[in-house]
């Protein structure tokens, strides 16, 4: 499950065809354009196609940065998180039977 960051959001439906599953996608309320570039901050896992995201293998002008243990050591010792996210910005429009 991807988890979104603040201002993004998206919902999905697992009964339709793999590459087809993901039904809509926003960032701050701007539907996602397939004719936009988009920046993600991504683990050196899934970039590579780890859980069989494989679309990200074809990704462009990659930005290296920390490690993401380091990343989050260093966002914790920041004060990490202060307030829970919104849990409306995935939704689940599997239907079941």
């Amino acid at each position: 499950m991807l988890s979104p960051s603040e201002g993004s959001r998206f919902s999905y439906d697992m009964n339709l065809p793999v590459g087809q599953r993901i039904l809509a996608m926003s960032l701050n309320g701007v539907p996602i354009r397939d004719d936009q570039k988009y920046r993600v901050a991504i683990s050196d896992f899934l970039s590579t196609g780890g859980d069989l995201f494989s679309v990200f293998v074809s990704g462009t002008d990659a930005a290296i940065g920390p490690q993401d243990i380091d990343a989050m050591i260093a966002w914790l010792s920041r004060g990490g998180l202060t307030a829970l996210p919104k849990l409306d910005r995935v939704e689940n429009r599997t239907a079941t039977q």
